[in-house]
């Protein structure tokens, strides 16, 4: 309900659930992301290969995401909104993650 009014939706679309699972998916890039940060924070950069590891993790995490939420695009009869939350939430982690490592060579 916004401003008192209620909000009806006369069509038989669902949300995509490939669509939410991307949208799952990016979240979980986007903590496994702010946990890396925040060590590396704590540890002063001095953190071992396994959290390399997990950042190379993090990155496939995100870019299945990517390739999910796209893909979700084409189902039919469904809403686009987790679709779409799913590619930005995925999209813009990736980006981030590898323009920190083309800094970091």
């Amino acid at each position: 309900m916004l401003n008192g009014k209620k909000s009806y939706n006369f069509s038989d679309k669902t949300h995509s659930r490939d669509g939410r699972l991307a949208t799952v998916l990016g979240a979980g890039a986007w903590l496994l992301f702010g946990f890396l940060v925040v060590e590396s924070i704590l540890t002063k950069g001095s953190l071992g290969i396994w959290f390399g590891l997990l950042g190379m993790v993090d990155v496939i995490i995100a870019l299945a995401g990517l390739v999910i939420a796209l893909m979700s695009f084409r189902e039919e009869d469904s809403l686009k909104l987790f679709p779409r939350l799913g590619t930005l939430l995925n999209g813009m982690v990736l980006l981030i993650l590898i323009a920190l490592f083309i800094i970091g060579l």
